[in-house]
């Protein structure tokens, strides 16, 4: 059996290279920001107000996707096969890679979404000069809704079709398996999972983060 690496991939096979740091970097970063989301949260339920007013539900909600962003980006190393290629931390498996990729491909969106409600929010209060009244029963439970629904379906779609797989760079995210089958199939092989998952990934994640952006 003749096995095609990447530059990357023989690169991360050596734990003691740049890609290695990052991905310690990158695990530390997360954990900080784990730390202060949680802090953030349980101020605003544990305070006087708690979830009374619109702003400080959706700055819950903005919490509380970092929170899951935070544990997919925590949990992806631990949660990759033994046998992902240069994975030094792994100790799991497909599902548990499967799960992991899920909260950090949730997150990802949900971050940016919620952000772009909370704008909307300032722009109907502050500009137009909305009644907080009309916009908790017109827009804000729409946005909640929305939010979660475009997230929970669309990512449990994304594990029915196996599109969360382990990669080299120690994250479990929409990639196909093995590495480099959906751009180069004749050198890498015909994809065994995640045949549509950069189709997927653009629908679900790029496209919804560009559109939030540019509102």
């Amino acid at each position: 059996i003749i096995v095609h690496l990447t530059d990357s991939e023989l690169i991360m096979s050596n734990p003691n290279n740049w890609q290695y740091k990052v991905q310690v970097l990158r695990t530390s970063a997360a954990s900080i920001s784990l730390a202060a989301s949680t802090i953030i949260a349980l101020m605003i339920v544990l305070s006087t107000g708690r979830l009374s007013k619109p702003y400080r539900r959706l700055i819950f909600g903005l919490s509380i996707s970092d929170i899951i962003q935070s544990i997919g980006i925590i949990s992806s190393p631990f949660a990759q096969p033994p046998d992902t290629l240069g994975a030094r931390w792994a100790r799991g498996s497909i599902s548990a890679c499967e799960f992991s990729g899920f909260l950090m491909t949730s997150g990802t969106a949900l971050i940016p979404m919620y952000t772009f409600a909370l704008t909307l929010y300032f722009l109907l209060i502050v500009k137009y000069k909305m009644p907080v009244a009309s916009f908790v029963r017109k827009v804000e439970w729409k946005l909640h809704v929305g939010i979660i629904l475009w997230n929970l379906i669309g990512n449990s779609v994304a594990v029915a079709k196996d599109d969360f797989n382990a990669r080299p760079t120690g994250l479990c995210n929409m990639t196909g398996y093995p590495i480099g089958c959906n751009i180069a199939p004749d050198v890498y092989g015909e994809c065994s999972r995640g045949k549509d998952s950069g189709s997927d990934a653009l629908i679900l994640v790029n496209g919804p983060i560009m559109v939030c952006f540019a509102g």
